[in-house]
């Protein structure tokens, strides 16, 4: 039961940063169609394959990665849940809710300079 449940959340955030990701991306911020699947695609091969990269090109490279979605923590998570303590599940669970706020947050700020 605790499984499911914990599933259950990992998919509604991943959800959440599903819908708040393509904000950026929408017509009035870029013009171009092509331009924004490009780079919402770019974005997603990027954040699965973040630990990859950090891998190949050393740790320095952590550090860009805090803008990008937390979608692989949340996936590494589900992958080794017996590895993960309560306070590391918590985490890993409560990080996406604060990204999402402040993503959120920042589109409801350019959009009322846009107006």
């Amino acid at each position: 039961m605790k499984m499911l449940l914990l599933v259950l959340a990992v998919h509604l955030e991943i959800s959440l940063l599903g819908i708040i990701i393509p904000l950026f991306f929408n017509s009035s911020f870029i013009k171009s169609g092509s331009l924004s699947v490009s780079c919402i695609l770019m974005i997603l091969a990027v954040t699965i394959a973040k630990e990859g990269i950090v891998e190949t090109l050393g740790s320095w490279t952590i550090y860009p990665f805090w803008v990008l979605p937390p979608a692989f923590q949340m996936i590494n998570m589900l992958s080794n849940y017996e590895n993960y303590s309560a306070g590391s599940i918590v985490t890993v669970l409560f990080v996406p809710m604060l990204y999402f706020s402040v993503c959120i947050w920042i589109y409801l700020r350019l959009q009322q300079k846009r107006m």
